[in-house]
């Protein structure tokens, strides 16, 4: 008898605690009804470039107060979501830096996740940047690599060092079962790595009743994944606004009869453009199609501004970028026919068609490949200078 006894309380013991390491992830809908009101702006990463960090920033405010903000990221599909607790730095600023990207991470995606003071979750969409083989590194990768960084899992059977794609000085932490936020969101991780570190921590607790094993806990948010919001507009600056309608819970926002009793969601500020790249490059007037190692995309858009003096051999031969303006079309032997004599033209790739740029250009890219820049003359042993040309593009 008194085995059954023992042998019954452990199961009812075993039965309490799996219900306790789901309640975190399993959120009620109380004080959820209530208006909310929240803006997530964020301008999206054009790309990256391996072996330097990169820095995230958002503009978030709640009317309820934001209690925190996670960047969930990974490098490719195969690779499990991880995330960076993200920072307050301004007012309504947050900032948060991933690990340096390796020659492995081909793309990266990343999402942000808020909890309010109401104890609501909201998403945004998952963005998308590619990587770029370019020697310029963009603004948002200009820091230092020294010191580490606190990268976060869910998954309590989480083995890797460093998250795959990325090579830096990374210090992994698992977070406590009142911490997975990430759990709510169907697409962050899969039903199966779920259940996996539910069992973990089941296993763990029931082992060593009263202590937890899963590192630091808290109070979880009380929404259920029914709070939980995502922005899928396609802008660059994403506005998540009147959460307590887009919830659809409780009376006041979803009830039947007249539509829901919260505000109708503000339509999404418009996309800002992109801050275009700038590299100053020198045209060396005695060598054909210089390289300037500028790599461009077919659609882009691309700025050149040019000066300086060059001469073509002899006396008065001394032009601009411009050329010889009295001679529009050079003859086949020079490198752009067809073009202006002695004019800067330009061409990407290695077999793109020349194009005349002269001393300002401004058009729309394409073909994909480097820029060439070169004088437009059929020899090339005799000239002397050099022009310089400041190049934009995004």
């Amino acid at each position: 008898m008194k085995n059954l006894v023992s042998t019954t309380l452990t199961k009812a013991l075993s039965i309490i605690v799996t219900l306790l390491l789901m309640m975190p992830v399993t959120l009620s809908t109380a004080g959820a009804a209530e208006k909310a009101k929240i803006t997530i702006k964020h301008k999206p990463l054009t790309y990256f470039v391996t072996g330097h960090r990169i820095q995230i920033k958002s503009d978030i405010t709640d009317e309820a107060g934001v209690s925190l903000v996670r960047c969930y990221f990974r490098a490719t599909e195969q690779a499990d979501w991880v995330f960076i607790p993200m920072k307050e730095t301004g007012k309504n600023i947050y900032v948060g830096i991933l690990p340096s990207p390796n020659h492995e991470a081909q793309e990266l995606e990343y999402i942000f996740l808020v909890v309010n003071h109401h104890n609501q979750l909201i998403r945004t969409q998952t963005f998308n940047a590619k990587k770029k083989n370019t020697k310029k590194i963009p603004a948002w990768q200009q820091m230092s690599s020294t010191g580490e960084i606190d990268v976060n899992t869910e998954l309590v059977s989480y083995a890797r060092p460093c998250p795959f794609g990325f090579t830096d000085a990374v210090v992994m932490h698992v977070v406590g079962t009142s911490a997975r936020y990430g759990f709510v969101d169907p697409d962050i991780y899969t039903s199966s790595q779920k259940l996996e570190a539910q069992k973990v921590s089941h296993r763990r607790a029931t082992a060593a009743p009263g202590t937890s094993m899963d590192g630091p806990s808290g109070t979880a948010p009380t929404a259920t994944s029914a709070g939980l919001v995502e922005a899928k507009a396609p802008f660059s600056m994403v506005t998540i606004a009147g959460i307590g309608a887009a919830l659809g819970l409780g009376a006041a926002a979803g009830g039947g009869g007249g539509g829901g009793g919260g505000d109708n969601p503000e339509p999404p500020e418009p996309p800002e453009p992109p801050e275009p790249e700038e590299q100053r490059v020198t045209i060396n007037s005695q060598s054909p199609w210089n390289n300037t190692g500028i790599n461009l995309d077919t659609g882009e858009t691309l700025e050149i501004n040019a000066y300086g003096s060059v001469n073509c051999g002899f006396s008065g031969c001394d032009y601009g970028p411009d050329g010889w303006t009295n001679q529009p079309s050079a003859p086949d032997s020079f490198v752009a026919p067809g073009l202006t004599f002695y004019a800067l033209v330009g061409k990407i790739g290695t077999g793109g068609t020349p194009f005349l740029i002269g001393s300002s250009y401004s058009g729309t890219v394409n073909a994909t490949g480097s820029l060439y820049l070169s004088m437009n003359d059929d020899k090339f042993y005799d000239n002397t200078g050099s022009w310089t040309a400041d190049v934009k593009w995004h």
